[in-house]
């Protein structure tokens, strides 16, 4: 597998469409580490809804670009798994009811 974000570091801030364990793990397999704060060497600051002033100021003052869950998934070049798709197998001839497969 790619690692696109390879010695990349990332911060969450505000409220994901995706659980902060399903982000920190995709970024975690791409190659890039999260961290908790924000500092100077922080690569990028993933803002959500309703983002933490705090966070937000200290990324402004060190410089520290922002980007969204949708430019987080265009670098990773594949969104997250959440769980598996749900496939419906065909019908059988006669039979009212599809099987689903998990």
């Amino acid at each position: 597998m790619a690692k696109h974000l390879q010695n990349m570091t990332f911060c969450i801030t505000g409220t994901l469409s995706r659980t902060r364990d399903e982000w920190v793990k995709a970024i975690n397999e791409n190659g890039g580490f999260v961290k908790s704060s924000v500092t100077s060497s922080l690569s990028y600051l993933i803002i959500g809804d309703e983002p933490g002033d705090t966070k937000l100021n200290a990324a402004r003052r060190f410089g520290i670009r922002t980007i969204t869950e949708d430019d987080l998934t265009r670098m990773i070049g594949r969104s997250p798994s959440r769980r598996p798709k749900v496939q419906e197998k065909p019908k059988e001839k006669g039979n009212r009811f599809s099987v689903l497969e998990l």
